[in-house]
């Protein structure tokens, strides 16, 4: 849907030829700051499984097909004042036996919800 004040042809139309915008697997000790990632068909950040020690400073997630970020299996993730909004189905996506430590974070509700948990330990902090 175009916003009201443009037409169709006023836009440069793209989009991500990935499904993934950044895949996270069998990793630790990773810092990621500032990074903004749009439009891809799944998730924009996906910390598959035995992501340890992953801190994400600021990190933005939006207009991703299913979720912002999707954390499963047995990874550990860290994220301060990260964000996410206009994603498919979900902002913030947990599943198995993942831990997640939000700090300060901004989810848009109104898009999509803000968590789907299937399994894994939440800890949110303002």
């Amino acid at each position: 849907r175009v916003e009201d004040s443009h037409l169709p042809y006023e836009y440069a139309p793209r989009f991500g030829a990935r499904h993934v915008g950044l895949t996270l697997y069998d990793v630790s000790h990773v810092r990621i700051n500032g990074l903004k990632i749009r439009g891809y068909h799944l998730d924009g950040l996906n910390a598959h499984d035995n992501a340890r020690q992953v801190v994400l400073e600021e990190v933005t997630a939006e207009h991703n097909g299913r979720s912002g970020f999707s954390i499963g299996g047995s990874s550990r993730v860290q994220m301060f004042g990260c964000r996410g909004s206009h994603n498919g189905r979900v902002q913030v996506r947990m599943e198995q036996f993942c831990h997640v430590d939000i700090f300060d974070g901004d989810f848009d509700s109104v898009s999509a919800p803000q968590l789907d948990r299937e399994g894994g330990k939440l800890t949110v902090s303002p």
